[in-house]
């Protein structure tokens, strides 16, 4: 098993991923699933990337790139809020997992 992704190390994106995939897909994962998977994480991890290149234009001020991480930082804290949720509703008692 490969040690835990701190979130403030510098990881490349394959090192993400194989963590990822490591501890979320099961061993008996489809082939075509762990390759849609992959285009996924890589597809999200291509879009962040971007958008940090893009607070950094010229056109762009510091106040709006601050706004616009503010944004995606409530987006994905809403979106965990929700995982979250839908994983506490799967280990219910009495609910299969």
């Amino acid at each position: 098993m490969s040690r835990p992704i701190n979130q403030y190390q510098l990881r490349t994106i394959a090192e993400c991923w194989a963590y990822f995939r490591e501890q979320v897909t099961p061993p008996d994962f489809p082939p075509i699933m762990v390759e849609q998977a992959e285009m996924c994480f890589y597809t999200g991890a291509a879009f962040v990337f971007d958008q940090n290149i893009a607070i950094g234009a010229d056109d762009v001020t510091a106040q709006q790139g601050l706004e616009h991480l503010d944004r995606l930082q409530a987006e994905l804290n809403a979106y965990r809020e929700q995982l979250a949720a839908r994983i506490a509703s799967r280990q219910r008692p009495g609910r299969p997992n």
